[in-house]
């Protein structure tokens, strides 16, 4: 009987000590810490869903599936506030290029945590300039008001993600769109379908800078203004093999100048509607002449729709694809198949 109750109470003290075992494995199993990277974050935190949306527009989601960041993420409110400050329904229109360095303006290869914002503190991001924090704690933009945080410190196996209230915009493009929001400047600046006019007016305004003439880009960003712009799209320059390198500075100022006129030329009502003959002054003092108001065909073809001339000799060297492509507070710009050479 001793015997058996000796032998009883080995097994019961080493059945205690496996369970012992299995629940101290189990607390081990037990996730301690953050469990997703910053990526997965960003697909189930629903107040991230449109960053998530540009991100991946942008080819760049998968960048924050590893690696080390602090992302300093937009919410969707403040996307949206974007888009109606720039009179968008999505960010579609905006360049590529421009929509990658605004995205790429909001991340930081280290991890800072709230407790890291110290007034004065600036921080490198992977677009390349420094974002600064200012007293709040809030973050310093480059076009908008400072970014403040909705929340803080959401702690990523690979990072960090804090939720602001605006889109911050790199200082060498802010600069740029604070001064042409809501002209006719907009579009063509920060548009996908204009992008080659835009770089030839960059060539262009180098042209002028050192020769102390107006930029483009103060001509067509002026607010008290009314301009109509025929902008060529990139389609056109690709299909008349033209690149920002065919022309000089020069050359492109009175090529582009000679798109721009003053007075808001089309259909709509604040607008004086094109009539055959019509003729109408450039800012490169060129004269262009209406030469047909027919219907567009479809296909449509250089001798339907709005038919222009550049050069005094009647043939048509644009017609107007889109009007009113991108009506602006300052006038309008009709997108045209064709490029209108000076006199």
């Amino acid at each position: 009987m001793k015997i058996f109750t000796i032998v009883r109470g080995k097994l019961l003290a080493m059945v205690l000590l496996a369970s012992s075992v299995v629940w101290l494995g189990s607390c081990n199993d037990d996730p301690e810490g953050p469990t997703q990277t910053i990526l997965e974050i960003l697909q189930t935190n629903t107040d991230l869903s449109s960053l998530l949306s540009e991100l991946e527009a942008a080819g760049l989601d998968q960048t924050f599936a590893s690696g080390e960041y602090t992302l300093f993420a937009p919410s969707n409110t403040a996307l949206n506030n974007l888009l109606g400050t720039l009179g968008l329904t999505d960010f579609d229109p905006v360049r590529d290029d421009i929509a990658t360095a605004v995205l790429t303006y909001h991340a930081v290869a280290s991890i800072i945590m709230s407790t890291d914002l110290a007034d004065g503190q600036t921080y490198t991001t992977l677009q390349g300039e420094d974002i600064a924090v200012v007293t709040g704690p809030a973050l310093e933009t480059g076009a908008t008001s400072n970014s403040t945080f909705v929340e803080t410190d959401i702690e990523a196996t690979n990072g960090v993600v804090h939720i602001i209230d605006v889109v911050m915009i790199p200082p060498s493009i802010g600069s740029v769109v604070a001064a042409v929001l809501g002209t006719v400047a907009q579009p063509i600046l920060l548009g996908e379908d204009f992008s080659t006019l835009a770089d030839a007016i960059a060539v262009a305004d180098d042209y002028a800078t050192t020769n102390q003439l107006p930029t483009l880009v103060s001509i067509l960003g002026d607010q008290q203004a009314t301009l109509t712009v025929f902008a060529p799209g990139n389609a056109v320059f690709t299909a008349a093999g033209i690149t920002t390198s065919t022309y000089t500075g020069e050359q492109w100022y009175g090529i582009i100048a000679n798109h721009v006129a003053d007075g808001n030329y089309g259909p709509g009502s604040n607008q004086t509607n094109f009539s055959a003959l019509q003729q109408i002054t450039t800012k490169a003092g060129g004269t262009l002449t209406v030469l047909a108001t027919d219907a567009p065909t479809d296909p449509p073809t250089i001798n339907s729709g709005v038919v222009i001339d550049s050069t005094g000799d009647t043939e048509p060297e644009a017609q107007i694809a889109v009007e009113n492509a991108a009506p602006a507070g300052n006038g309008t710009v009709h997108a045209i198949a064709g490029v209108l050479a000076p006199q």
